[in-house]
Formats: structure tokens, sequence, C-alpha cells
């Protein structure tokens, strides 16, 4: 492919454009209403969804971080999640017994779900279309189509259905059961209970790993994580991780699993081919939930007690990063889409959002003019100029990549960057400090 040229006026960006430090991984924080407890996120409209115990949800837009709805839910809401079949929202709502639905483009609610049941866990089944509910003090699993908003069936399960987790290679909901202290494999197809395992005392969370076709059961009454072959819906394993565990991800690069200890303050790394324990990281303490990001291969756990999340890299199993947030974070979620996490934080009815990566920040602040400027993109060469001019001597300039690591030195005119990997960097200038995002493509 022929190289492309793309021109750089850098003593304008730079007289229009200072650099923002970036010394930490914070984005911003959001004030909430009382008690925030639950996150998803809408990956279709690039939302984040927040939970209130003021029986609001909160409607985050995820490149700008502003709060753009609130939308009212019922009666001591618990749990959310996200049908990606629909572009809906479900809200589980305790005592009022319902399940509030929210279209995921307009933020209206489109159905209120009646159940007669206190309810608490809910997990989507995409390749069926359904979304499944159930609650504390019931011994069954409600089944919501997702598209007409109405339920089609009760699948009888164990006591106490807390949380759920989707399989879908053989299309089957898992029920974790606390009160019953096993999990219920439901077919999605028929509705029908198609096995029923054991596990530990007080199963709290549960993740499937895609690549081994198992279930991970954290029992948080005891210091195991159950293994379930999905294949047999047997035990394969029982592994010892820790005082309370209650928190699950899976990390499909590596093909491991997380889990949390919460009165161990450990991340516990499991090797998802051998069903063995890897690595025990220290992080904060009560930890109440754990997300993975893909792009950059880390976990993320929102440290309840110690108030803050501990950052850690799959790839080396070490903390590479502790960052405060609010008091008392208990859900985490991760958008993908704009590289962000977020926590809920109970304490002070706030949201954190935190940049995914470390380096120089992206959102760059105007000083002479209101424009918003966005990245440039340069393939093959990159031309540096200044003062209105296509060469100027006076100018000397680092690009930096995401890091904030110098990978080039520019100098005015050409510069050659096609041998520099595709990316975002930044153009830092020499004499002022200030900076321009530009994207190198092959």
């Amino acid at each position: 492919m022929k190289a492309g040229f793309t021109f750089l006026a850098v003593c304008m960006l730079f007289t229009a454009v200072a650099a923002v430090p970036f010394d930490g991984w914070e984005d911003t924080t959001l004030a909430v209403g009382n008690f925030p407890l639950a996150l998803c996120y809408n990956s279709q409209n690039d939302r984040v969804y927040c939970l209130s115990a003021a029986e609001t949800v909160y409607v985050i837009d995820g490149p700008t971080d502003a709060i753009i709805a609130r939308v009212r839910v019922g009666s001591e809401p618990h749990k959310l999640c996200y049908n990606s079949v629909d572009n809906k929202v479900y809200s589980s709502n305790n005592w009022s017994q319902n399940v509030t639905v929210i279209d995921g483009a307009s933020n209206a609610v489109v159905a209120t779900v009646e159940l007669g049941q206190f309810l608490f866990g809910l997990c989507p089944a995409p390749q069926a279309d359904k979304v499944y509910c159930a609650g504390p003090f019931c011994d069954s699993v409600f089944v919501i189509d997702g598209a007409g908003d109405s339920v089609v069936a009760r699948v009888p399960a164990g006591a106490g259905v807390l949380v759920m987790c989707y399989d879908i290679h053989d299309n089957r909901i898992y029920s974790a059961n606390e009160g019953a202290g096993t999990v219920t494999a439901i077919d999605c197809g028929a509705d029908t209970v198609i096995a029923t395992i054991p596990a530990g005392s007080g199963p709290a969370a549960l993740c499937w790993n895609s690549l081994g076709n198992k279930v991970y059961c954290a029992n948080a009454g005891t210091t195991t994580v159950t293994v379930i072959d999905c294949a047999t819906n047997t035990v394969a394993a029982t592994l010892s991780v820790g005082a309370a565990p209650d928190a699950v991800c899976y990390d499909s690069t590596d093909n491991r699993v997380y889990c949390a200890t919460r009165d161990s303050g450990t991340l516990v790394a499991i090797d998802g081919a051998s069903d063995t324990v890897v690595a025990t990281i220290p992080t904060g303490t009560g930890t109440m939930d754990v997300c993975w990001s893909q792009r950059h291969n880390r976990v993320f756990t929102s440290d309840h007690n110690t108030a803050d999340v501990t950052v850690v890299d799959c790839a080396s199993n070490t903390v590479i990063a502790t960052v405060p947030t609010g008091d008392g974070p208990n859900s985490i979620c991760y958008n993908a889409q704009d590289d962000k996490v977020y926590t809920a934080n109970g304490n002070n009815n706030s949201v954190t959002v935190l940049y995914a990566t470390t380096g120089i920040e992206e959102g760059l602040k105007p000083q002479a003019t209101s424009r918003k400027l966005g990245a440039t993109v340069v393939r093959g060469v990159l031309m540096l100029g200044a003062a209105g001019t296509r060469q100027h001597t006076a100018y000397r300039a680092g690009l930096l990549d995401i890091i904030g690591r110098k990978v080039m030195e520019l100098r005015p005119g050409a510069n050659d960057a096609s041998r520099i990997a595709p990316g975002v960097y930044f153009v830092l200038a020499a004499q002022t400090q200030a900076v321009r995002k530009v994207v190198l493509q092959p």
C-alpha cells in the first residue's frame, strides 16, 4: 500500500490545547441517588446503567460521562441485566415483586412484569431471547420472553437463588441456590431442569468458562470454588481459595478464572485447563465484584472495605495499581467501547469512572477555543509543521505511546511512522508540553 501523508499543524493546535497531566486512573465521579448497588452496560447505545436503592436507574453516556436520563423502577430494586437481542435493560424489584423493563434506545419503561415473589437475581439468555429471574425466598426461576416481556415459564430450582450465569454453548442457565447449597442446570429451549449439582455452602457467584465449557461456583460460606463440567453436569473439581469467595470472572485470553475472596483480601487465579490455583494476588478487603478487560487483559476488583479498585495484570498475575474510589464500592462493570471501568459506591452515593489503562489523558482541555479537537489519523508519514507553515525548525516533538513512553523523535517536515505498530499515540511538544492525539493506521 502506498503511504499516505498527514499534515499536523502543531503550533496552531498547541496554542489552543494544553496538556492535562494523567497521573492516575480516575476519569470522573458522578453523584447518583441513595445507595447505588448495581451496574450494567448497554453495548448497542454505549451507555452504563446504575441502579440506586432510591428506586431509580441512572443512565450514563459512555463517551461524555454525563447522566442523560433517570428512570423510575419498582420498590427495593436489587439487580440489573442487559438483553442485547432486544436492546433492553431489566431491574429486579424485590419489595414490589416485579421486573421493570427499560428500552435501551429511548430509556423509557416499556413493561412491568409482575411475578408475585421477592426477587434478586437476573440473567439474560441471548440464544433463547429470554431473561431469567429468581429471588432469595423462591424455589423457582421465572422465565421472561425477551420480545414480548411476559412470563412464559416457571422452572423449579433449589432454595434461595441469588445469582445465575449463561452457558451459550449448550443454551443453559445455571442457578446458584444459596439455601440448598446446589447449582441447578436449566435447558433454555424447553425450560426444564436437566441436573442439580452439589456445591459448597452459600454459593454466591457463578461464571462460565467458554474454552473449557465449565461453570465455576464461588461458595461464600466456605473457602472453596466448585468446578462443574457442563458436558456431564458433574463436579470436576473443588478448589480451596480462601475465606468467603464471593465474586468470579473469566479471562478468555489466558483461559483463567479469577475469584475474589472477601475476607482473605485476595484474588485467586485458577487455570481453566487444569483447574488448579496458579496465583494468589493481594487486593483490598471486602471485595464485592470483579470484571475483566479483554483489551488490556486486566482484572479489576471493587474493594468495599478499603474503598478502592485493585488492577491486576493477567499476564503476570501482579497488581499494577490500586485506585481510590468513593466509599463502599460494590458493583463494577467494564465499558469496552470507551475503555472505562465503573464502580457503584454504596456508602457515598456515587459512581467512579476509571480509565482502563494509564497514559496521557485523552480528554484534552481547550484553552483558547471551545472547538472539540479529535484525533489525527496518520497512515505511513506524519508531517509536522508550525505557525501555519509546512516547515519550521524551531519546533520539536515526541511521539508517545499510550503509557507515555517516547517511541519516536519528531522533527519539522516528514516523519516516517510506517514501522511503528498501529494504535493510539500522542504528539508532545518539546517547548510547550502541549499534546495532541494521533491514530496510526497501517
